[in-house]
């Protein structure tokens, strides 16, 4: 589970970029805050993101997306959402920055 002070950023982030929310799916979510709280998945990968009400608490974590499509990447530009592209042996990595500081790669 993560915990953020910027539940509604994250949580609008979150579903731009393809994840499946379910907000308060039952009553084991929150399970370690007292806010509000969401299932969060796509494809295999599944965690809980949690609404902190102390201030500056972020869900500062890096995920490394394999299944992203160019027609995904290219919308999530459109959405006006910042992306840092580069080039390497292995092929194209576009990152992006999360609300709380994190870093999504496609």
């Amino acid at each position: 589970a993560f915990s953020t002070s910027n539940y509604d950023g994250m949580i609008k982030f979150l579903r731009d970029f393809g994840f499946t929310v379910a907000e308060n799916p039952d009553q084991l979510v929150p399970f370690f805050e007292q806010g509000r709280g969401a299932r969060v998945s796509r494809g295999g990968l599944q965690f809980q993101l949690e609404q902190s009400d102390l201030p500056d608490v972020r869900a500062r974590f890096n995920l490394f997306i394999t299944d992203a499509t160019d027609e995904e990447v290219t919308r999530l530009k459109t959405l006006g959402y910042e992306c840092k592209t580069e080039v390497s042996l292995y092929g194209e990595f576009n990152t992006f920055r999360t609300p709380d500081g994190g870093m999504f790669v496609l």
